[in-house]
């Protein structure tokens, strides 16, 4: 099955194949074994190449062909409407947005269109320390229970990963410090977060598992299942 999702991810061109960050073979883990269930798929963050060598949202088209009657959705700051088809749809949102009443404005305006109890959500977006962190918080309570979580890319926690662009705040607790914390002792630390939202994960989180491939760590969240 390694090979099967491979070949797709090379030939739609998305950076999740063997030759670049090579998640491929954690996605089969978790995903093989739900492969032909109805399911209701989230990503944030949809490419699109600057070549036609590529295919826009290649991450998405994966998916698609890859779970066969999963319905796929995906967010992203630019429009994408053009990779709509019967089972693929996009919406044009910022995942970091909150206003000063503390509503993530821009996500619930996700759930406004998607509607929320998402079996998948995967955060595949701009991989800021707020974005990241905001994305878990707000997303994870419209996860079904026994869902997964997947944060991709986590490199951009690194000290020396341009952290003008990824850590413009100087926060100490990167999203992979946060998440090692976690496995650690079983509890969110957070600047980005409310009190009640760090609660809330560590009410939900049932395990966390985060796994170092070949350019990057990525982690696969799984919530309790009452």
């Amino acid at each position: 099955m390694i090979k099967i999702m491979d070949e797709m991810m090379w030939r739609y061109g998305t950076d999740k194949h063997s030759g670049c960050h090579n998640y491929v073979e954690k996605y089969v883990e978790y995903f093989e074994p739900i492969k032909e269930k109805e399911l209701k798929i989230l990503e944030i963050g949809i490419y699109r190449p600057p070549t036609t060598a590529q295919v826009p949202g290649a991450s998405l088209m994966t998916w698609y062909e890859f779970f066969p009657k999963a319905k796929i959705y995906g967010v992203d700051v630019e429009s994408f409407t053009d990779v709509d088809n019967d089972r693929i749809k996009t919406i044009m949102a910022n995942q970091e947005l909150r206003d000063k009443n503390n509503i993530y404005n821009s996500l619930n305006e996700v759930i406004e269109s998607f509607g929320g109890d998402f079996d998948i959500i995967i955060d595949d977006g701009g991989h800021t320390m707020a974005q990241q962190q905001i994305t878990l918080c707000y997303m994870f309570k419209y996860l079904k229970p026994g869902g997964l979580f997947v944060i991709e890319d986590l490199l951009t926690s690194r000290p020396n990963y341009a952290p003008h662009v990824y850590n413009p705040t100087n926060t100490k607790i990167t999203t992979l410090d946060m998440l090692k914390t976690y496995i650690d002792k079983k509890y969110i630390e957070s600047d980005f977060m409310l009190d009640e939202e760090k609660e809330y994960l560590n009410k939900t989180i049932k395990t966390m598992d985060l796994h170092t491939a070949k350019e990057s760590e990525i982690v696969f969240i799984i919530k309790n299942e009452k």
